[in-house]
């Protein structure tokens, strides 16, 4: 943030290729990927790098959808539905989080919660919301 802040957007980008390395080794946790993607929607108004630098997190770290349990994917999913305005892409992202996991009973509870409230939220589905977390309660007994 200070760099972009005293010396521009380009700046905090080369910090961040900077870190190439350390991300690809896996040194360095999702907060970089994350608050990059933050800087770029919420500070350079470019919802587009910020997507890109979101994904870019899934595909150097796959590991990062079952991770902390699972912050990264309702992170992701929360910036696609409410800056993006992108529900489908948000619930397949949290799907694929649930996916990630070696089985359905291994997911926490927050991500089973992120996904049937964003379809009962943004789709008014309830039924798709129920069968969610009939999912979740028949995979967790």
């Amino acid at each position: 943030r200070h760099a972009r802040r005293h010396h521009g957007v380009d700046a905090a980008r080369r910090i961040f290729a900077r870190t190439a390395d350390l991300r690809e080794a896996g040194k360095i946790d999702c907060r970089i990927y994350e608050a990059h993607a933050m800087v770029e929607a919420r500070c350079n108004k470019r919802r587009d790098v910020a997507r890109r630098c979101f994904q870019l997190g899934l595909d150097q770290r796959p590991e990062l959808l079952t991770r902390h349990d699972a912050t990264y994917a309702l992170a992701f999913a929360a910036f696609l539905e409410a800056d993006c305005g992108d529900p489908d892409e948000a619930v397949a992202v949290l799907e694929r989080a649930v996916q990630a996991h070696e089985k359905e009973s291994d997911a926490p509870a927050a991500l089973w919660d992120g996904l049937v409230s964003l379809h009962h939220r943004c789709f008014g589905e309830r039924d798709a919301a129920a069968r969610a977390w009939m999912t979740w309660e028949a995979s967790a007994s």
